[in-house]
C-alpha cells in the first residue's frame, strides 16, 4: 500500500522567501522519508493564480494535490499544515480533507499546527529564539505574528504567558488580532531603549515588508515614533531549522501514532 505525504501552506508569491522556507521543509521531509509520496499545495488560490501568471508554476489546491495523490495510488495520506495555529485556512484543510476522503475512502490523517492545546510552548520559544542575537543589556524582542479573528487567536495569549516565563524582554504583537501592538507598547518603551523585531510568521513575505517595516504605521515606524532604537531580523519561522525540526516532529507523530488526535 502506498502512502503519501501532503505539505500545505497558505503560500507566498515571493520567491525568495518560499524557496528559504516552504521548499526547505519540503525538502528536508523527502529527504527524510523516500518510501512515501510527497506532494505540497497552498490554501490561498489568490497566491496560486498568481504564481502561475508571473512563474508560470503550476501549484496544487488541497483537493487537486489529494486527488493526484490518490490517482497515483496512495491509500494512505498524512496531511502536515506549515501554520502556527488552527485557524480559518487551517479549517479549509479539513473541509477539503473530509470532502476527499468520503468521496474515495481513503484514510487521510491531518495533523496539528504549531500551536494547539498540547503545543510545548517553552521547545516553541526556545527554537523561535534561537538565531536572534541580544547584542545590548536594556534591549527587548519583539514578535510580530500575523493574528486572527478566528478563536484560535487564544493561542497567541497563551504563547504570550509562556514568553514572559521563558524571558521577559520577550513579547509578541499581532497584525490582526490581540494581542496588538498598543496593548503592550507602553511597557515596552518604559522598561527597553532598543528592540528587535522578528516575525513569527512562517514566511518573511509581504506582511513582513509591509506591516513589519514598511514606511507607514509599521511595526517599525511606531517603535521608532516612541523613541526605541529599532532593528529588525528578516528571517521567518519556516528558515529557523529548530522550527522546522519541531514541524518534522508533529509529522512524525502522525506517521508513528496509530489513532492521531
Amino acid at each position: 500500500m502506498r502512502k503519501g505525504i501532503l505539505i500545505v501552506s497558505y503560500g507566498t508569491t515571493n520567491k525568495v522567501a518560499r524557496e528559504k522556507s516552504i521548499n526547505l521543509i519540503e525538502n528536508k521531509i523527502e529527504k527524510l522519508y523516500p518510501n512515501y509520496t510527497l506532494r505540497s499545495a497552498f490554501t490561498s488560490e489568490y497566491i496560486i493564480k498568481k504564481i502561475k501568471k508571473n512563474e508560470n508554476i503550476k501549484i496544487d489546491t488541497v483537493i487537486s494535490a489529494l486527488k493526484k495523490m490518490i490517482e497515483y495510488d496512495c491509500k494512505e495520506i498524512f496531511v502536515l499544515p506549515l501554520f502556527i495555529t488552527p485557524g480559518n485556512e487551517y479549517e479549509k484543510i479539513e473541509k477539503a480533507t473530509t470532502l476527499i476522503k468520503n468521496k474515495f475512502k481513503v484514510k487521510i490523517i491531518l495533523g496539528l499546527p504549531l500551536l494547539h492545546e498540547k503545543c510545548d510552548y517553552k521547545k516553541l520559544i526556545s527554537a523561535a529564539l534561537n538565531k536572534i542575537p541580544i547584542r545590548k543589556k536594556n534591549q527587548s524582542i519583539l514578535f510580530m505574528g500575523h493574528g486572527t479573528s478566528h478563536n484560535s487567536n487564544k493561542y497567541y495569549s497563551v504563547l504570550q504567558e509562556n514568553m514572559s516565563s521563558v524571558r521577559k524582554n520577550v513579547f509578541i504583537a499581532n497584525i490582526d488580532g490581540e494581542p496588538y501592538l498598543e496593548d503592550i507598547l507602553k511597557k515596552i518603551v518604559t522598561e527597553y531603549k532598543s528592540i528587535i523585531i522578528v516575525p513569527f510568521l512562517l514566511v518573511a513575505g509581504n506582511h513582513v515588508l509591509k506591516d513589519m517595516i514598511g514606511k507607514e504605521n509599521s511595526f517599525k515606524s511606531i517603535l521608532e515614533k516612541n523613541g526605541l532604537e529599532v532593528e529588525v531580523l528578516l528571517e521567518g519561522l519556516g528558515e529557523n531549522n529548530l522550527v522546522q525540526d519541531i514541524f518534522i516532529e508533529l509529522l512524525e507523530k502522525m506517521l508513528n501514532t496509530e489513532h492521531y488526535i
